[in-house]
Formats: structure tokens, sequence, C-alpha cells
């Protein structure tokens, strides 16, 4: 994904494809917030009613507090422990395998691995250094990587996932944009404007572009429809526009550039999908904003969209065959709005979310999430169904998790909204991971696979 590192791990493997624009610093970190709140501490709480027995002098004298819940869900294995308690632990998985990174009350991360089938352990690092904070870990296919944050600024460790051995690590700024192939790593300096690729396998440097005179302001990787469910891009188009608004396509392998077209001076952070190139800028009328596309087939920008004065744009992102945008209008009320089929011109819109910086498609499902709600809604705008929080499971189904109180894991169906309740969890201040038929989830001593099927 093309975004800063921050974000990227602090929306592990369920970070979504929608971007939130404004000044790019504070959306980057706005966005880092909602993503937080939605993958470590969601908005949803389970209400305890205090119970009690019999008569008015038994509620005044002696009232008991119902227990917290507690996991009703088949353990695959025995709890792995870290062999500390942590301040914060963060997981990811692959097919086959739960990736764990946590931090101890002294500050020393630790990282390992386990078959997500059987829950037997793969690999143990005890010690990856001692770190003021520890962003997360994110499972890639030729890598697992983990965020941590020291004295000096933030690095990521690249590790092999087959036995946990550093291959490299890198520092960066929080402003860095950062694109994921299954190779390599693009990745363009904020302070220095420098553009460099890096291999996943040993850290070796592709190529590299120093900073140009009109430098570039913003990097990004091409979505296409088949990455729908990939942290990766597959795409080898390299997008960066630069300061003056012009938008030079790049082969991510070798660096070299492939053409060029007219855009804007990006207001905010684009996207780009199916070989064209979306940038918010200015709008013409005062208080607005515009989206403009390009392509090297038509150079010329086009304008595809404007807001209404005092709109704000709080995401884009790709929706299948169409664009999504969501809006927040002065009355804090908020609108999920579509460009295409086509990508010309608006096609339906509908109530949103609040404050929704989260758009992910998948299949003919569209699903916003904000701070406080997850809608599921259809390709044509209709509503399906609502949560405090859902997130996907696959094409066909969804995940609803309780908030750190502990309650219902349950199942929902993308077609009709149809719910299954799977069981119970544990109050927990750790963000699980998940996959169609396993869930991990790290406590404060040590990680817990349960079963989904």
């Amino acid at each position: 994904m093309s975004t800063d590192l921050d974000e990227i791990f602090a929306a592990l493997t369920h970070q979504a494809d929608g971007v939130p624009l404004g000044p790019p610093v504070a959306a980057r970190r706005r966005g880092d917030q909602i993503r937080r709140t939605r993958f470590a501490v969601t908005a949803v709480t389970v209400v305890v009613c205090l119970a009690f027995a019999g008569t008015s002098f038994a509620w005044r004298n002696h009232h008991t507090a119902p227990a917290a819940p507690t996991w009703s869900l088949a353990e695959v294995g025995s709890p792995r422990p870290f062999g500390v308690r942590v301040t914060y632990a963060s997981t990811a998985v692959s097919t086959k395998a739960v990736f764990t990174a946590w931090r101890g009350l002294d500050g020393v991360v630790g990282v390992s691995a386990a078959d997500l089938h059987t829950g037997a352990a793969t690999w143990l690092r005890k010690s990856l250094g001692t770190f003021d904070r520890l962003t997360g870990v994110v499972a890639l296919p030729a890598a697992v990587l983990v965020n941590v944050r020291g004295e000096r600024g933030s690095t990521m460790y690249v590790l092999d996932p087959a036995t946990g051995r550093e291959r490299w690590h890198v520092p960066y700024a929080a402003a860095d944009d950062l694109v994921y192939y299954n190779d390599l790593v693009v990745i363009q300096s904020a302070v220095t404007g420098e553009t460099r690729a890096l291999a996943w396998s040993d850290g070796t440097t592709r190529w590299t572009l120093p900073a140009a005179a009109d430098r570039a302001q913003r990097t990004l990787g091409m979505h296409v429809r088949s990455d729908e469910m990939s942290l990766t891009f597959t795409d080898r188009t390299l997008i960066q526009i630069t300061r003056s608004g012009k938008v030079e396509y790049r082969d991510a392998g070798t660096g070299t550039l492939r053409g060029t077209a007219a855009a804007v001076v990006p207001a905010g952070t684009p996207v780009a999908y199916e070989g064209i190139v979306f940038v918010p800028g200015t709008g013409f009328t005062p208080g607005t904003t515009q989206i403009v596309r390009t392509e090297p087939a038509d150079p010329q920008p086009r304008p595809i969209y404007e807001s209404l004065p005092n709109h704000h744009i709080d995401a884009i992102a790709p929706c299948g065959d169409r664009l999504c945008l969501t809006v927040t209008p002065p009355d804090r009320s908020a609108v999920l709005t579509t460009i295409g089929p086509g990508f010309g011109s608006t096609d339906w819109q509908t109530p949103a979310t609040p404050d929704a910086t989260l758009v992910r498609t998948l299949g003919d499902r569209i699903l916003v999430t904000g701070p406080a709600e997850s809608i599921l809604y259809t390709t044509d705008g209709r509503k399906i169904t609502a949560a405090a929080h859902m997130s996907w499971i696959d094409k066909d189904s969804l995940l609803a998790l309780p908030g750190p109180e502990g309650g219902e894991i349950v199942r929902i169906s993308a077609l009709t909204g149809a719910r299954q309740v799977l069981g119970t969890m544990a109050p927990a201040d750790n963000a699980c991971a998940w996959t169609t038929d396993r869930l991990a989830c790290p406590d404060e001593t040590a990680l817990r696979i349960f079963s989904l099927a």
C-alpha cells in the first residue's frame, strides 16, 4: 500500500484502501487514529446490567456484578506464552502462519511465529531490541515486517517468515510514502525527495531516483480489482505526482519513466486505479475540492467531481467499476458518493456513517467504516446492514468483533446481512487477526488461536 509506515502497521493485515484527504500530515494522523480505533478499541461496548434477587433489602445490601465474558470458541492448541507481561502485542496472519510481536514492560520487543491451523510454535525471537513503542506487525508474501519507534525515530525490521531471521532494517520518517510489491518496497523520502526501491530478500537497492527540481510530492501504486484483498500491488506501474501537478508513470522494477500527464497540485491523497490517476485539488469555487482524472491516453486532466462549499472529502477509494467518496457536510452528517461506471461523473449518493475514512470493496459489496459504525452497501447504493464494526473475512462474509469489554463474535452474510453468533470473547486490549477459519488474539501474556469453523 502507498502510505506512511505508521498507518500501515496500525492497520495490520486488515488495512482498508480508503485514503483520508486534507493536508497530508493531518490526514495521515487522522487516518491512523481512526484505524487504531477500528482495530484496537472498537466503538461497540457490552452493556452490563447488575443482577439482583427478590427484595429491595437484597438490592441495597447484596448485589453482584455479572462476570466478564469469557472465550467460548474452540481453542486450537495451547496458549503460546510470551514469557513476559506485555504493554502491547500485535498479530498478523498469512494463509498458514500467525506472526506476533510484543513489547514487554522493560521495552524489549519480541517476535514469534506459529502454525495457524495446529498452534504449534514455528520460531521465536525473544529480543529484536529495546524500543519506546511497538507499532505493529504485517505479514507479506515475502517478508514479515515489524515496526518500532525509538529515541532516533521509527524503524521497519524485515524478517524471514520461515525462520524469523532479521534480513535488514530501514529507518523512516512519518511522512514518507511506501509502495509494497511482492518482491520489493519503493520508498519516497518526504525529507530528501529521493525515491529508492529495496528488495525484500536482502535489502539491496534495485534503483534510486534523486530529487528533481520539480520533486515528487506523492508516490503511489496502481490498484487493480484483483488486488482487493492484498497488501501488495500486482500492477508494476508506479505513480509519482510532482509539486507542480505533473503525473509520472514509472516501471516499479526499474524506476524507468514510461510517460507523463498533467493533473493538479495535490490537495490531499491521490488514488491510482485501473490505469487512471485520480487527484484531489482545490476547486474552482471557494471552499470546494475537485477531483480530476488523468491517464496516458488522455493526458490532460479532466474534472469529474467538485464538492459543495465547506463539504470535506474524508476518503476516496476504488469501488469495483466505480470510485467511492465519503463526504462530510457542515452539519456533520455523511454521504457516500460514487463516480462511475467509467469514472466520468457522479453515479449515486446515499447516507453514510460520519467521519468515514475506510472504504473497502469486495466483489459487489462496499463496506464503509467510521469511528462508531460500519455500513455494508451493494454497488448500486442499497444498504444491506450496519454494525458497530465489521471487517471482511472473504467475499461472502464479514466478521464483527466486540470492544475491549468482550462479548459476542458474529459472522455476517455479505449477501443478506444475516447474522450468526459464533461465540463470545473475553475482554482484550490488543487487536485480533483472522482468516476464514481462524482467529488469533494476543493478551497480556500469550497468544491464543481459536477456530471460526
